[in-house]
Formats: structure tokens, C-alpha cells, sequence
């Protein structure tokens, strides 16, 4: 919510700077805030195997550290390693592919909402802001309850499904014929695409052996930053040359394909 309203606030406190000085002054305290979270994220990392009277277990098991009391597995598993078995090869490639098309897709709008809502819909900074907000709430309360229903119809379905769903979201998005009506479909289209995340990643991690878990997660996000920077770049400049229609068109295609693939290259685990 403050970062809706901090732009507004800056203006007051800085009267005659430009509105890109506003956003870079923005900008500049979000870095800010963000760094006061390295001491403690420093703090928290793990410092070794604990007490050796919990952790001798003998030596068929994988070495560990302790962080909080809770045992973590340390991954050693190399680059080539996990090139070298089919099974987690296989299973890296279907990932980047679906989880690509949605990073191209979603990269061409996602960026660029505060763009649309603010000078395409007339909302400000702090209506926005707030949005994301509530947006985040509604998040959180339906990845909590997305759990039965993933057990009911099993994970495969569910994400697929909830991806499918937020296609005509997306859509009615970017026609949007005013505020309110943009606002209410953004809480819906966020909600459906975000809220199967982290049963998406646990889906992920129970297809691949413990000790590449780690180095195949880090895999299928590098490939997803690769993406991005290409998918924003692109997303911009159709943004900025009149072409904003046809980005959330794409968008679409891309979320669709994504998802009916998803579904048949994993339908064989979809009662897992």
C-alpha cells in the first residue's frame, strides 16, 4: 500500500522534480527497504550439521545442515549429472517448456499493468498500489484453498485448469471498458494464475530425484529470466508503438498452449 502512495508523497516532499525523477526516488527507497532484509536473510543461512548426536544416522544418508532445527539436504549433484539421467532430463525439458510459455506470455502485459491502469484507465498510483495489495490478500487465502481441490482432481488437472480460467480474465483485461470493471478481473486473473504456484513447484519436486531437485529448480529459472528480459523487451515496444491489444491476444495463445501441454506431457502423474 505504500509503495501506491509513495509517489504522491514524494511529489510533496520534492515539489518540481519530473515524474521519472518521482519514480527513480520510488525506486531508490524500495532498494532501501529491501536491503534492511539482508542482516536477518544473512542470519538465517545455514551454519553447518548441527549437534552430531541428532545427525549420526550412518552413512547411506545424504549429508545435511540445520537451519531453525530443521534438517535441510545439501545438494551436490552436478550440472552433468543431471544432464546424464533421462528421467530428470526429460522432466527439466517439459518444465521449461510449459513454464516458458508462460513466462513469454505473461512478460508481454504482466510489467506494463501499472502502465495500462494509470494512463490507459486513469487509476492512480495509490489505487493501484492498494490493488496489488488485495490482489496478493485474495492470493494467499486461495493457495490455502486450492489443497482439496488439487486432492478431489488431482495437481495436473487443477493447474491446468486454473491457467485455462484465466485466459478469458486476461482477455476481458485488456478490453476492459473502465476502472472498476479492469480492477475487479485483475483480483480474478491473478488469483487463478498465481494460486496453483506452489502446487505447481511441489509438483515438480516429486518428479525428480532428491539430490537434483535443487539444481533442476535453479535450471527452469535461469531459462525463465532468459525469457523474460527478450518477452519484456518485445511487450514493450508493441506497447509503445499502438499494439497493446494484440500483447494480451498473444498473451492469451501463449497461457493456452501452456496449459494443454502441460496436461498431456504430465496427464500420466495426474492422480499423484
Amino acid at each position: 500500500i505504500l509503495g501506491g502512495f509513495l509517489p504522491a508523497i514524494l511529489r510533496d516532499a520534492f515539489p518540481g522534480t519530473s515524474q521519472p525523477g518521482i519514480y527513480r526516488l520510488s525506486l531508490a527507497f524500495g532498494i532501501a527497504c529491501s536491503a534492511i532484509g539482508v542482516p536477518f536473510t544473512w542470519r538465517a543461512r545455514p551454519n553447518g550439521s548441527g549437534s552430531r548426536g541428532n545427525d549420526d544416522m550412518g552413512s547411506d544418508h545424504e549429508p545435511e545442515s540445520r537451519m531453525a532445527g530443521i534438517p535441510i539436504a545439501l545438494d551436490k549433484v552436478s550440472w552433468a549429472s543431471v544432464i546424464r539421467d533421462p528421467i530428470v532430463r526429460r522432466t527439466l525439458a517439459r518444465f521449461v517448456l510449459t513454464d516458458g510459455l508462460i513466462r513469454l506470455g505473461g512478460n508481454l502485459i504482466v510489467p506494463f499493468f501499472s502502465v495500462y491502469f494509470v494512463r490507459e484507465l486513469g487509476a492512480s498510483e495509490a489505487w493501484f498500489g492498494t490493488l496489488r495489495v488485495v490482489e496478493r490478500s485474495i492470493e494467499v487465502i486461495a493457495m490455502l484453498a486450492i489443497a482439496p481441490v488439487a486432492a478431489r482432481f488431482g495437481p495436473v488437472a487443477t493447474i491446468a485448469l486454473s491457467q485455462l480460467a484465466s485466459v478469458p480474465m486476461l482477455l476481458g483485461l485488456g478490453f476492459a471498458p473502465n476502472l472498476g470493471v479492469a480492477s475487479g478481473i485483475f483480483l480474478i486473473r491473478g488469483t487463478l494464475m498465481e494460486m496453483t504456484v506452489p502446487l505447481r513447484d511441489n509438483f515438480m519436486m516429486d518428479r525428480l530425484p532428491p539430490g537434483s531437485r535443487a539444481t533442476v529448480s535453479a535450471a527452469v529459472l535461469l531459462f525463465g529470466y532468459a525469457i523474460a528480459f527478450f518477452s519484456v523487451r518485445v511487450g514493450g515496444q508493441m506497447v509503445q508503438s499502438g499494439h497493446r491489444d494484440y500483447t494480451y491476444m498473444i498473451a492469451g495463445a501463449l497461457y493456452t498452449i501452456s496449459a494443454v501441454l502441460f496436461f498431456r506431457l504430465f496427464r500420466d502423474h495426474s492422480r499423484e
